[in-house]
């Protein structure tokens, strides 16, 4: 299980993809989208690559991201990466939701040598097995638990 499970609110939710688009602010199926943007990842067998919807609630009139990657893995957001439904499954810098005080929670990367913040993550390459030479953190900037984690974003 990723770590920063234990610090956020979000969590996965396999059916979410049976419902289609709603919104994640009223849960209304009445939505219109305007343009889908993806990735372009060459595949063989089920296609990853990653989807951005731009949709707006005809009921409560809210702007929102339907986000997908593959059939199955899907999640909601907002302009600014906020997460509003469901949990992202990609390495962007989404804003998450702190379980302990409802804080914006932030993910940091810094460098093992020296504990620095980076934005340059670099592998090392050794015997043919690749080696991060940074670790990553979750944060609340609210209350500032934290947690470091293996993952750069949730993974089954």
């Amino acid at each position: 299980m990723n770590e920063f499970l234990e610090l956020v609110t979000e969590r996965p939710d396999p059916k979410l993809w049976k419902k289609g688009i709603i919104c994640p602010y009223c849960k209304s199926k009445h939505v219109q989208t305007f343009g889908t943007t993806t990735t372009l990842v060459g595949y063989v067998g089920e296609d990853m690559n990653h989807t951005w919807t731009r949709c707006k609630c005809e009921k409560c009139n809210k702007e929102f991201t339907f986000e997908t990657k593959g059939k199955k893995r899907v999640w909601y957001t907002n302009k600014r990466g906020k997460t509003l439904l469901g949990i992202p499954r990609c390495f962007e810098p989404y804003v998450y939701t702190c379980k302990h005080c409802g804080g914006d929670v932030y993910r940091h990367h810094y460098n093992k040598s020296d504990g620095k913040k980076t934005n340059c993550l670099s592998y090392k390459v050794t015997d043919g097995k690749s080696e991060p030479q940074f670790y990553t953190e979750f944060e609340c900037d609210n209350c500032h638990m934290k947690v470091k984690s293996e993952n750069e974003y949730y993974q089954e």
